[in-house]
C-alpha cells in the first residue's frame, strides 16, 4: 500500500477531527453559528482518539465541549437583549479574577487525580491544558473576547503535549489554531461593544 494511503487509513479518525476542527474554529472566528454543530462532531471525533491513546482529561474535556456546544450554540442566537444575537463583550475584572482562583483549583485537584488513580500520560500538563480550555469554552460561549488570548496560551501548551505523544496531525492543527486564535482576537475586537456593567459575572443577561 502506498505510504501516505497507508498513514490515512491508520489516521483516519485523527485526520476526520482535524478537518472538523479547523472548520469549526475557522466560523467561529468569523462568529458563524455553524461553529457550534461542526464543532461538536469534532469533540466526538477526538474524544474517541484521545481514549485510545490514555489522554483522559482531555477525552473527558470533549465531554463537556460537546455539552457547552449546545449552550453556546443557544446563547450566540438568543443571548443579546430582547433575544436577539448576543455581542461581543469583555469581561469585568472581577469575573475574571473568580475564574482565574476556580481554574487553578480545578487544574490542581485533577492534575492530582489522574496522577494516582490512572494510567494517564502527563497528567498535570494535560489537566492544565484541559482545566484552561474549559474556563476558555465558557469565554466563547458567552462571546467574551478573553477567550483568545486564553486560547492562544493553551495552543502553545497543545502543541508541546501531542509533539510528545507524537500525534504530529493533531500537533500541526494546534500550530493553525494558535494562528486563527491570533486572527480571531483581531477580529472580535473590531466588534467588541461597551460595557453596560463592570460589575456582572460573566456579563449574565
Amino acid at each position: 500500500m502506498n505510504p501516505i494511503f497507508k498513514y490515512i487509513h491508520e489516521h483516519q479518525l485523527e485526520l476526520f477531527g482535524v478537518f472538523a476542527s479547523l472548520l469549526g474554529v475557522w466560523l467561529t472566528v468569523r462568529q458563524n453559528i455553524w461553529c457550534w454543530p461542526i464543532g461538536i462532531v469534532s469533540c466526538v471525533a477526538y474524544g474517541v482518539l484521545f481514549w485510545q491513546i490514555k489522554l483522559y482529561a482531555d477525552m473527558g474535556l470533549q465531554v463537556f465541549f460537546v455539552a457547552a456546544s449546545f449552550y453556546g450554540w443557544h446563547w450566540w442566537l438568543r443571548g443579546g437583549r430582547n433575544q436577539s444575537e448576543a455581542p461581543v463583550s469583555r469581561l469585568s475584572s472581577r469575573s475574571a479574577l473568580l475564574l482565574t482562583l476556580v481554574t487553578i483549583i480545578a487544574v490542581v485537584a485533577l492534575g492530582y487525580f489522574f496522577r494516582t488513580q490512572t494510567d494517564a500520560h502527563l497528567p498535570f500538563w494535560d489537566a492544565t491544558a484541559s482545566g484552561a480550555s474549559v474556563t476558555a469554552q465558557l469565554l466563547l460561549m458567552r462571546k467574551k473576547i478573553e477567550n483568545w488570548p486564553l486560547w492562544i496560551a493553551i495552543d502553545i501548551l497543545y502543541v508541546g503535549i501531542y509533539i510528545y505523544k507524537q500525534v504530529y496531525p493533531t500537533a500541526a492543527l494546534y500550530v493553525v489554531f494558535l494562528a486563527l486564535a491570533a486572527l480571531g482576537w483581531i477580529k472580535w475586537r473590531r466588534d467588541l461593544k461597551p460595557q453596560t456593567s463592570p460589575h456582572r459575572v460573566l456579563e449574565s443577561s
